[in-house]
């Protein structure tokens, strides 16, 4: 492999990048689809089910940049999220496959990427956000 790249190093940057895709996915869908536009039965395991209700009828005021419902502003910043995850994952399997290529500066990127999400998961979303954090820093 070139670069010392070896292959079961490469396996790893693919294995951390499909991670990223499979949390963007899942993410959309249990997130985005099933519970925020969908409104399935997803937020009633929740202990605080009403609270699409509440942040639909909140606005948020930016002064001068105008305002929005706290509903419609986290569900933008909810979208954000699996398409920055997948992009990014799919990104860097595209990387991956080029042979010329070094990945170790992309291989120490992912790191810190995936331990920063993996910081905030742990400290603002539910645990299983953290474990995919965690996952994704250890495969590279």
């Amino acid at each position: 492999m070139p670069w010392g790249m070896s292959a079961q190093h490469r396996f790893f940057f693919r294995a951390g990048s499909a991670v990223w895709i499979a949390g963007g996915v899942g993410h959309f869908i249990l997130v985005d689809a099933l519970t925020l536009h969908g409104r399935t039965q997803v937020p009633a395991f929740t202990p605080h089910a009403d609270i699409l209700e509440m942040m639909e009828a909140t606005t948020l005021t930016f002064g001068y940049l105008g305002s929005t419902t706290v509903f419609l502003a986290f569900a933008g910043i909810s979208i954000g999220v699996p398409l920055s995850l997948a992009l990014l994952g799919g990104t860097y399997l595209l990387v991956s496959r080029q042979k010329g290529v070094a990945l170790k500066p992309f291989t120490r990127l992912g790191i810190v990427v995936s331990a920063v999400f993996t910081a905030v998961a742990a400290t603002c979303f539910i645990y299983p956000a953290a474990l995919g954090g965690v996952l994704a820093t250890a495969r590279r």
